[in-house]
């Protein structure tokens, strides 16, 4: 019979030590790859979003000094207004892919169009010289239900 001697359990014990320690580096591992795929996700998209914002702004110096320069007198400029292509025939709900050409607030039965997703696309959509979207809320009075209703506008 053999005699189990005290350093066969030390050696247990140091290698579930190092067992514990080794799963914890790769949880923290973990951890720190899902937060720096996050970080990387915002940067992306504050980069994205300032770049647009340079496109646009560029793109309105532009115009003001190309309607300076295309003039005798340097102060005969007047106001513009970014007026993006406008289907006249109405948005097409049922068309999800990317088409400039699908650009209207409006339904072709003349209802504004309710669903979020729709307008998304419908602002997506808008890629020749976009404006920006402007939500406004009426009140008007219904005669027929006798009360004030709330009416959204887009302009």
């Amino acid at each position: 019979m053999k005699v189990k001697t005290k350093e066969q359990g030390v050696v247990l014990v140091i290698t579930l030590i190092m067992l514990s320690v080794v799963t914890l580096m790769a949880i923290v591992f973990l951890g720190v790859s899902r937060r720096e795929r996050a970080t990387v996700v915002v940067t992306t998209d504050h980069i994205t979003a300032k770049l647009a914002a340079e496109a646009g702004m560029a793109r309105a110096q532009s115009e003001v000094v190309g309607r300076i320069l295309s003039s005798s007198n340097r102060f005969d400029f007047d106001y513009t207004v970014s007026t993006n292509f406008f289907n006249p025939d109405g948005y097409n709900a049922s068309n999800f892919n990317f088409d400039p050409h699908n650009v209207n607030y409006f339904l072709p039965n003349g209802d504004p169009i309710g669903d979020p997703y729709n307008q998304a696309v419908n602002i997506g959509n808008q890629f020749y010289d976009p404006r920006p979207p402007v939500y406004v809320e009426d009140i008007e009075y219904n005669p027929r239900s006798r009360q004030y209703e709330r009416q959204i506008d887009f302009r």
